[in-house]
């Protein structure tokens, strides 16, 4: 009776470590289209924060300096030298 128990045992082990296995392969699965989804939503943003700055230096740089510190404020230098650091890790990328 000592060996029954014990292969009883041991494929009720096994069985719940193989759904639980099971489970978590499936919900990584179900995750994937959500991963490409944010996967593109993070490069529009890139692409939109990379827009902006272009705008906000040659704003900046050109001399228009108000139309800056109208919207950021006492962080508008701040801001310009985040955006000089962003369109140089762009452009490190696309080399």
């Amino acid at each position: 009776m000592d060996g029954w128990l014990k292969a009883l045992i041991s494929a009720a082990c096994v069985a719940v470590i193989g759904s639980a296995g099971w489970f978590v392969l499936s919900g990584n699965r179900d995750n994937e289209p959500q991963l490409e989804t944010s996967k593109m939503v993070r490069s529009i943003e890139k692409a939109r924060h990379r827009k902006d700055c272009e705008r906000y230096v040659g704003l900046w740089q050109s001399g228009n300096r108000l139309a800056v510190k109208r919207e950021f404020g006492d962080y508008s230098e701040s801001m310009i030298t985040s955006c000089l650091l962003v369109l140089e890790i762009v452009e490190m990328e696309t080399e």
